[in-house]
């Protein structure tokens, strides 16, 4: 039979022999392990020092036998000629289930070992048996049925007779992609690795013989399900095992079983930590190559561990005979840098690993595809927990920061993008004309969904089908509801369905829908006062109706006289449930235990303390203020709607608070890049102009229903407070600065430098703000950051005159 050729054959400057005698000898060297531990356990005493040299030569002088980087010729030699090579594997796999027989015969049943010589033999026997998953793999990728079968109960022998199916049917079809929990991803630590590994592995052995079954249409427990004869195996080894030493052989031998596992998946682990396939236009992953396997070429472990090293070729053709396996040279498959023992006993230590590993995995990186600036999505580990949804992860990375952490930290946030809510409005591509026609459309559907069907009311509809008996977990149902609407209207902003404006009016609704979801809730628990009313009265950001991710809340919890007794219980429940809703959330930032941002106050203790005695503070933050209407009577609100706008008109402190309001800061802004100082001193500015406006003003600012500064302006601007002129620029000036913060907010964290973010992220917020690319935003900001200063200093001169 002919060996499989590839074009990987002539891709090697390494030179090329035929089979030989000379040439298969060493790869029976492993077969010496067998008798030196028979005889150690025969006879003991310092026959025991034969199989510790073994393992000592084989395993730390491997440095001193150099490297062998000659091939087989894979193209013309017919595996007929391998007789001999298989030959050291066949009976490599057969010794090993005789010997381990006979040395734990010898440990428990003969009784002639000390304890100390019985310890030595046992470390022994679990060094060899960790070939055991390299002869077994060699085996299960025969064609012939006998030899698949043998690999198998060699796998049972150490309790693992279902990787059979694990790496052919997963580990090899999904190699050096996101969905192989095989192949570790750059930054993931052995340790972190193992268990998901065991877990993902065992979860997809049982999907796959699931499936295959459904697709013959049998049963689960049809006789041909593999798990019973992996069943039947295992039953053979622990009753031998159990026969020959009782309780205490099963001990060693779990424990025998659990270091050759460690082993193999220490080895796997190496073999493609950080190599990745990269993710193609089409939706699938590049062809399996050398590149995503690391090589070596060290001639002792070679010849003992059958080829092991040459992993690279082995992906690329999977049934080519182990004595064919080609070595590739440095530019075509990554090399290792040291021989296998040292690297593996360097997994276990995952600062060294990734000091001595991390810097070659980014230079092989760089070197084979330099076009691709951020691998993030590829050791992210919620591609590796979904790796269907990579395409939407890569973007997410690419655009926005902000939700690819927000991703990270919980996953599920991503499995909301595969609801209806968000696919029924996330039109497929190609379905229009042209790019334009399908943009326009998708920002269609999103506006008439999130600004027109999805009201408070419909929103507090949808919380209420979640199932929920009691408070509790009522909040933790708006909390993961808030998370979702979050992120999902945080995408349709990174891919402009929505704009700045339109996403913080609803992530406004989302925010007093989930605050009245709580205390709907509350009011259920305690039972609806008979008499009298409660509202909760917002402030800063969600007062304004300019609410963006992480907003500080200030909220009161005002309640009518009536029935104080009961309403100070349920307002002091809604304060504590309104920190616990605030932990872990998206829009909110996390309220603090001693916080008097959130409080209660009766209406008549709120309007003694605001008439006439409040300070400018209280005052500026009364001009921020929002009922939101949860259990209030009509008249109740309005109650509290009247008492608002009267302290705003006739507040003893609005004279001071106006006069702080009066003079702008200065801003240095005759150079780019802006600096973060720079906008915070523009827009803080803007804001402090329309408060005093407000202020100066409160009759004409009645009844409107936000306080933001765009808000503030076009009211002016209706009633004539300002002429046409500033009144026009500075509305688009208050419209440039709400676009920038919200659209900075849903993209980079708070602490973010604007000038370090990636580009891709600069034309994102480049384009939110209207502008064709960062460069003009710089410039539109810069101009903006004068023309406001001097509009701001002009009228509130003006003003004082």
């Amino acid at each position: 039979m002919q060996a499989p050729t590839d074009g990987n054959v002539n891709s090697t400057s390494s030179p090329t022999i035929n089979p030989s005698i000379g040439h298969a000898f060493p790869y029976f060297i492993p077969l010496l392990a067998f008798p030196c531990l028979i005889l150690a356990s025969v006879y003991g005493g310092e026959w025991i020092a034969l199989p510790l040299t073994y393992l000592l030569v084989t395993g730390f002088w491997d440095r001193f036998f150099g490297n062998d980087k000659r091939n087989l010729d894979a193209r013309y030699t017919p595996e007929s000629k391998l007789f001999l090579y298989s030959a050291a594997l066949f009976i490599w796999a057969v010794a090993w289930m005789i010997t381990l027989v006979v040395v734990l015969y010898e440990i428990f049943v003969s009784g002639h070992l000390a304890l100390w010589e019985s310890v030595l033999i046992a470390i022994a026997l679990v060094c060899v048996g960790r070939l055991t998953y390299v002869a077994g793999h060699e085996l299960i990728h025969r064609r012939s049925l006998w030899e698949r079968r043998l690999g198998e109960f060699l796998f049972a022998s150490v309790s693992y007779p279902h990787y059979s199916v694990e790496h052919l049917y997963i580990h090899h079809a999904k190699v050096g992609t996101p969905a192989d929990s095989g192949s570790a991803p750059k930054g993931l630590s052995f340790w972190s690795y193992l268990p998901r590994e065991l877990k993902d592995g065992l979860i997809g052995v049982y999907r796959v013989i699931r499936d295959n079954l459904a697709i013959r249409r049998r049963s689960f427990l049809h006789y041909t399900n593999p798990f019973w004869r992996f069943a039947i195996q295992l039953a053979v080894w622990y009753a031998i095992v159990f026969y020959l030493g009782g309780w205490w052989a099963l001990l060693l031998y779990l424990v025998l079983c659990f270091c050759s596992l460690v082993y193999a998946k220490v080895i796997n682990y190496v073999q493609h930590y950080g190599l990745r396939r990269v993710h193609l236009p089409n939706g699938r992953y590049e062809r399996v190559g050398p590149q995503h396997s690391w090589s070596s070429s060290y001639r002792l472990t070679d010849k003992t561990s059958f080829n092991i090293q040459r992993h690279a070729d082995h992906h690329s053709v999977v049934t080519r005979h182990f004595a064919m396996l080609q070595h590739f040279d440095d530019d075509k498959s990554p090399a290792l840098p040291s021989h296998y023992l040292r690297l593996a006993g360097t997994t276990l230590f995952p600062k060294k690993w990734f000091a001595w590993l991390d810097p070659i995995v980014d230079a092989w990186r760089s070197k084979n595809h330099p076009d691709i600036e951020d691998w993030r999505p590829y050791d992210s580990k919620v591609t590796m927990a979904l790796p269907d949804a990579f395409q939407i992860i890569e973007e997410i990375y690419a655009k926005s920061p902000r939700a690819a952490e927000w991703m990270e930290d919980s996953h599920s946030l991503i499995r909301s993008l595969e609801s209806n809510e968000f696919k029924n409005l996330d039109l497929p591509a190609g379905f229009g004309p042209d790019d334009e026609f399908e943009k326009i459309a998708r920002k269609g559907l999103a506006v008439v969904y999130w600004l027109y069907e999805m009201t408070v009311e419909e929103m507090k509809l949808q919380l209420d089908e979640y199932p929920h008996q009691n408070t509790a977990e009522a909040i933790d149902i708006a909390r993961q509801w808030i998370n979702e609407k979050v992120f999902q209207v945080g995408i349709h902003v990174m891919r402009e369905s929505l704009s700045v404006s339109e996403s913080q009016i609803v992530l406004t609704n989302v925010a007093d829908a989930a605050i009245s979801f709580v205390l709907d809730n509350i009011v259920l628990d305690f039972g609806k006062p008979a008499y009298g009313s409660a509202v909760v009265l917002t402030f800063g950001e969600l007062g304004k109706r300019e609410v963006v991710p992480g907003i500080q809340l200030e909220l009161t919890y005002l309640y009518d006289n009536d029935s104080a007794a009961l309403s100070r219980k349920i307002g002091a429940r809604f304060i504590k449930l309104i920190r616990r809703l605030s932990r872990n959330n998206l829009l909110f930032a996390e309220v603090q235990k001693n916080s008097e941002l959130v409080n209660m106050h009766s209406l008549a203790e709120f309007e003694a303390f605001h008439t006439p005695n409040e300070t400018p503070e209280e005052l500026l933050r009364l001009t921020s203020s929002h009922v939101i209407d949860s259990s209030g009577s009509q008249g109740f609100v309005s109650r509290v709607k009247i008492l608002i706008h009267q302290t705003l008109m006739n507040s003893y402190a609005g004279r001071a608070l106006v006069e702080r309001l009066s003079h702008p800061q200065n801003i240095n802004g005759d150079s780019e890049p802006v600096t973060d100082e720079a906008l915070k001193h523009a827009s803080d500015n803007l804001e402090n102009f329309t408060r005093k406006l407000l202020i100066e003003n409160a009759r004409e600012f009645v009844n409107l229903d936000a306080t933001d500064s765009v808000a503030i302006i076009e009211r002016a601007q209706n009633v004539q407070l300002l002429d046409p002129a500033n009144s026009d620029a500075l509305l688009k000036s208050a419209k440039l600065w709400r676009d920038f913060r919200g659209i900075r907010s849903l993209l980079l964290q708070s602490d973010d430098k604007l000038k370090d973010a990636p580009e891709n992220v600069k034309e994102t917020l480049a384009r939110a703000c209207g502008q064709e690319d960062f460069q003009a935003l710089q410039k539109a900001l810069l101009s903006d950051m004068t023309d406001s200063f001097d509009r701001i200093q002009t009228l509130s001169s003006s003003a004082s005159a």
